[in-house]
């Protein structure tokens, strides 16, 4: 099931994406995006040569997958108020499915990672760009989800796609700044 999920989300988004809309199953989209980001960490700690650390390679992956569950939290808001503002009609449940199914291609990382190691200390030169296309990859399904599940044309979801990124990354250097700053001015009022 879950190969399925992959598979479909790699190869035939829009199909993927009307299917997930009418199973709904949860399990496989929900393995498919725990595996993406298992892989994402993996890959990672393999070109890196932190294989020896598997307790760190764990609460790594959990945080990752905190982060990229906010990530998806944030997309789905601000791509539903973005497509609104250009016209759109966004269908709540197939922009859910398609952003959870957008991740799927991240994992590739791992192999195209064990593909790279032989060549030792020039591993970098296939890893890089290959990480590179895999997220363009990413980028391509998020952007075809955004258009499937708003009903807009794919310039125009590009669009709502930058201008979600736009603004979650601007929320997150917010939530950066202002949390650390009111911490400290409420320790202040205690000294």
């Amino acid at each position: 099931m879950i190969h399925q999920a992959l598979a479909g989300a790699l190869f035939h988004p829009r199909q993927q994406l009307r299917r997930s809309r009418q199973d709904q199953p949860l399990a496989a989209v929900l393995g498919a995006y725990l595996l993406a980001g298992f892989s994402w960490v993996l890959s990672d700690y393999l070109v890196h040569g932190q294989t020896r650390q598997p307790f760190s390679l764990f609460v790594d992956s959990c945080i990752y997958w905190m982060l990229l569950a906010t990530a998806m939290g944030l997309a789905m808001i601000f791509a539903n108020f973005f497509a609104e503002l250009l016209g759109g009609r966004t269908d709540q449940n197939a922009l859910f499915w398609g952003i959870a199914q957008s991740t799927a291609p991240l994992a590739l990382l791992v192999p195209m990672t064990l593909m790279a190691l032989p060549l030792g200390e020039l591993a970098g030169v296939l890893y890089l760009p290959g990480k590179l296309a895999v997220f363009l990859w990413v980028f391509a399904a998020q952007v075809v989800a955004i258009s499937e599940a708003c009903a807009l044309s794919v310039a125009r979801a590009t669009f709502v796609f930058f201008m979600g990124c736009g603004s979650a990354m601007l929320g997150y250097f917010l939530l950066s700044m202002l949390v650390p700053l009111a911490f400290i001015a409420k320790l202040q009022l205690l000294f």
